[in-house]
């Protein structure tokens, strides 16, 4: 970040910061558990492709547009959300910066308790050997999932979180400065391992091959439109809050296209990544294609557990696995936490602009963290809330 003279009292120094700054808020559990689970829970039985025309005809009707608009109001304003309505619109739109925000919250009720899992594994597999057979990974999810560690580790989170949003996020920033590109790294070496496997092939035909009837699901067209808002952070003010420190002269148009689309390469990777994996090691079962989508859409309610199952499974199979799961599961739980991060500082923003509760920061962190505790306590507590 650097000095500007208007107004503004810092800015991206390029706008390739802005970029990898966007994209490594963005790369988390959105892309590599979100992202495979929506493909194969959409999925029809002749194969995923439809879901991808669909998510991607949002990227551009959808997505693209809005986050070219985020760039131009955050950039004229220089005011977070709630405000920068107010300042385009006058005080009777207001209310629709407040829902933007509100709608990062509602988003952190349940992202708290993805977040919680990835630490959960972190530490499991520092403590435990990784599974070797597809049951044995099945198990540890399952016994986590009725455990009292789930809602432990969300109330952990939560609170971590809230500390970290009012001590300051210099220590996070660092550790992601290291963390979200090693993640990225793993991420794709990953994929390259998984389609080197025996049988991952049929995974790519299995992805990219349209099944029509899926065109007449409504539920279909509904979780990709979803799916890319989550993928590009499109709606909810992510870009508005991060163009107030964009330079007058960085391109609205230019960013607003490069990143979404950058984001939907690499959720795009992450969904590679998993099916190739899953149809790989399903391979040495002999498991025929109709076994592997099941495999796909019955990992926890409506594929919850699908990256937390087989991922380990994976790096199971090979000498370092242990330390390569721990890395890839610390480099995840930070991204997550980034990501969660954000989704805090949003709605604080706005309580802190509007004055709702007066325009004490610690006052404002506690309240949204005491509505993540209550309002997030469903989904850590219950995966089928979670899955709908």
């Amino acid at each position: 970040m650097e000095s500007s003279g208007s107004g503004v009292a810092d800015t991206f120094s390029s706008r390739w910061t802005l970029f990898f700054t966007v994209i490594g808020c963005a790369v988390g559990t959105g892309k590599l558990w979100r992202f495979p689970r929506m493909l194969a829970q959409e999925a029809g039985p002749n194969g995923a492709g439809t879901f991808l025309m669909q998510w991607i005809l949002f990227l551009c009707t959808w997505s693209i547009p809005l986050i070219i608009g985020e760039y131009a109001v955050g950039k004229a304003t220089r005011s977070g959300i709630a405000l920068s309505f107010q300042k385009l619109g006058g005080p009777n739109v207001l209310w629709l910066g407040i829902f933007m925000s509100a709608v990062s919250t509602w988003i952190g009720f349940y992202y708290t308790t993805i977040t919680a899992w990835c630490w959960y594994y972190l530490f499991y597999f520092v403590l435990n050997p990784l599974p070797t057979k597809p049951e044995e990974a099945v198990m540890i999810w399952s016994e986590f999932q009725s455990s009292p560690w789930r809602v432990l580790f969300f109330r952990a989170v939560v609170v971590t979180s809230a500390l970290i949003c009012w001590k300051g996020v210099k220590s996070l920033e660092r550790a992601n400065a290291v963390l979200v590109p090693t993640l990225l790294l793993i991420i794709f070496a990953t994929c390259i391992w998984g389609l080197t496997l025996p049988g991952a092939s049929s995974s790519l035909g299995f992805m990219f091959t349209p099944d029509w009837l899926q065109l007449l699901s409504p539920t279909s067209w509904i979780s990709a439109l979803s799916q890319n808002a989550w993928d590009t952070s499109a709606g909810y003010g992510a870009f508005l809050t991060y163009a107030v420190y964009l330079r007058q002269k960085d391109p609205n148009v230019k960013l607003g296209i490069i990143t979404p689309i950058a984001n939907n390469i690499i959720s795009l990777i992450c969904g590679i990544l998993v099916f190739s994996i899953t149809f790989g090691l399903m391979d040495r079962f002999a498991a025929g294609t109709e076994d592997k989508l099941q495999v796909l859409k019955n990992a926890g309610p409506a594929s919850t557990g699908l990256t937390f199952m087989w991922i380990p499974l994976l790096y199971g199979s090979v000498g370092p696995g242990r330390i390569l799961t721990i890395i890839f599961f610390l480099a995840l739980s930070a991204a997550a936490t980034s990501s969660l991060l954000a989704l805090i500082e949003l709605p604080l923003r706005s309580l802190m602009d509007t004055g709702v509760f007066g325009h004490d920061r610690t006052r404002a962190i506690a309240i949204i963290a005491a509505g993540m505790l209550i309002f997030g306590l469903p989904s850590a507590i219950s995966l089928d809330y979670l899955a709908n």
